[in-house]
């Protein structure tokens, strides 16, 4: 889990390369491979996206550049809906290489197994999804936050019945952890 300026990453550090899931408009490519080589010297292999606001992968565009200067490539994964937002606003996301179907599906990196589950047309925004690493670690974006009340200081809804509808999606998964994107980890 890093954080900067408000905005949380989550880091999944496999046996050859990174996984990190959203890079927010916030990020400092250098600066987040800095805080990275603090405990693993593996490259950045991927980005995952839990959904398309720049305000969680705005950055994704200069850690695709950063990256390439450095002569490495960036694997980003986003779900169906998520590429299709992102290509009919040509919102300054970094467009994916590889689409994940919309409901519950999984991806590999490595030889783990990752899920992302896209359950809602529309929720918070048009393209929401969770990605659950294999060792527990759920990440989502928007929806509520560790400590708060829910439905008490949410972010804006595109569609408040889908945001709960997505809500319980995510609690039938098994998962240890969570990271909420706005605020500290939380637990289940």
């Amino acid at each position: 889990w890093m954080i900067c300026n408000g905005f949380a990453t989550t880091v999944f550090v496999g046996d050859e390369g990174v996984l990190l899931v959203d890079a927010s408009n916030t990020v400092v490519p250098a600066d987040m491979i800095a805080a990275i080589r603090r405990f693993t010297d593996l490259p950045i292999k991927a980005l995952v996206y839990t959904h398309m606001h720049t305000d969680h992968n705005g950055g994704s565009f200069r850690l695709q550049r950063t990256l390439k200067e450095q002569g490495a490539g960036l694997r980003i994964i986003a779900s169906e809906s998520a590429a299709r937002e992102i290509e009919a606003h040509k919102n300054n996301i970094a467009p994916p290489t590889e689409i994940v179907p919309d409901g519950r599906a999984t991806f590999n990196f490595e030889k783990f197994e990752f899920v992302m589950g896209t359950p809602i047309v529309a929720a918070h925004s048009a393209a929401d999804s969770y990605v659950l690493t294999p060792d527990g670690v759920v990440m989502y974006a928007d929806f509520n936050y560790p400590g708060r009340v829910p439905l008490g200081y949410i972010s804006s809804s595109y569609n408040i019945t889908g945001w709960i509808d997505f809500l319980r999606h995510v609690l039938g998964e098994d998962w240890k952890f969570a990271n909420l994107s706005h605020a500290n980890i939380g637990y289940k």
